[in-house]
């Protein structure tokens, strides 16, 4: 036989199963496309990052930037270092009646959009850090803390 011949039968079988394990992935991520969503209203979850997977529990910074997106309902969190939101990029967030306290709740920078939606927000240090062309929009939040922008950064709803 052939050394070519040989090579052939040990490939062959290893690309084909290869190609089956991709297929294989493709399919079950597809079908199982609602679990690995950004669903960020589901308590008790373990991801802190808005494009990850799972929940956000409000243990650690939820990091969004690029063009990430999502709705963060009911969270309670107490983050002792470091902001409680973080969005850059072209990250758009809802905060929906969340209770946040840390030592910055929001810092924002690119062109993120963060609007907040009643909750209790409480800036240890400061409420907001706004900067580059972000935006952070406040509907009947008890906000506490001072906010600082730069660039052309807005923060609508608070004084």
């Amino acid at each position: 036989m052939k050394k070519s011949n040989i090579l052939g039968c040990i490939l062959a079988p290893l690309a084909l199963l290869a190609l089956v394990g991709i297929v294989g992935a493709v399919a079950y991520f597809a079908m199982h496309e609602d679990e690995y969503r950004d669903d960020l209203t589901m308590p008790g979850g373990g991801g802190y990052h808005l494009g990850g997977y799972g929940s956000w529990n409000g243990q650690t910074t939820l990091e969004c930037d690029m063009n990430e997106s999502g709705t963060i309902t009911g969270v309670t969190a107490n983050i002792a270092q470091g902001p409680a939101i973080r969005a850059g990029g072209n990250c758009n967030i809802v905060l929906e009646g969340c209770t946040l306290t840390a030592p910055v709740v929001i810092e924002t920078s690119g062109n993120a959009q963060v609007v907040v939606n009643g909750g209790v927000l409480t800036g240890t240090q400061q409420f907001a850090v706004a900067s580059g062309n972000s935006h952070i929009t406040v509907n009947g939040a008890t906000v506490s803390g001072p906010v600082s922008r730069s660039g052309l950064a807005r923060v609508d709803g608070v004084p």
